[in-house]
């Protein structure tokens, strides 16, 4: 059951990827003083800011961004291949200008900060490069950045998922497009979301 405190309110998460966003900033800084990938501390915030924004504009699995090459991104689409998709199908998730002009900030940043990786792996691990990053540590990661912003740290990274699926229901879209962004195997799955949304939480105020 996805329930009320699986998803992050609006001031929630402009609360949390404004502090991240922050924090990545100057961590750019840092980097770009020396441009020589010996700043691990700073390099782990960059990447943290984007895989996180990457899922709460995609509503990726936190697997399955870490799993994403350059070659899956497409002009308004990512491609997630079945190999990394968690029922083992071949999918597409569509996104807008704002994702778009957010891959395409990453991108030169790790074609300045990465260009010595031969692998085409879009988030590539510091640590190994022929290894993607730890999907455990991330979620490490994420904890530390709900602290940090003062928010509750019973969010999972799988909440930014949920969060996601019922902003885009808020807006109008419908729920088997939902269901597709989402990949679920079933409508059912995706409707779980309906009861969460905002009109709905506006109306029950209103009649009662």
């Amino acid at each position: 059951m996805i329930t009320a405190d699986k998803i992050l309110s609006e001031a929630q998460l402009k609360k949390f990827f404004s502090k991240l966003k922050n924090e990545k900033e100057k961590a750019v800084l840092v980097i770009q003083g020396k441009p020589s990938l010996s700043n691990p501390s700073e390099m782990r915030t960059v990447m943290d800011f984007y895989i996180f924004s990457l899922i709460s504009s995609t509503g990726l699995r936190i697997s399955e961004v870490l799993n994403l090459k350059l070659d899956d991104i497409g002009e308004d689409h990512l491609f997630i291949d079945k190999k990394i998709s968690k029922n083992g199908k071949d999918g597409t998730v569509y996104f807008g200008k704002n994702t778009r002009r957010l891959l395409g900030e990453y991108k030169r940043f790790r074609e300045l900060y990465f260009r010595d990786y031969s692998t085409n792996i879009l988030f590539p691990s510091k640590s190994s490069r022929k290894r993607i990053l730890s999907r455990s540590y991330q979620h490490t990661r994420f904890k530390y950045w709900l602290s940090f912003s003062g928010l509750p740290t019973s969010f999972s990274i799988h909440s930014l998922r949920h969060t996601y699926g019922t902003i885009c229901l808020d807006k109008g879209l419908s729920l088997t497009f939902v269901r597709d962004q989402l990949r679920h195997s079933s409508i059912s799955t995706t409707s779980k979301y309906l009861h969460l949304t905002k009109e709905n939480r506006e109306k029950v105020r209103d009649i009662f």
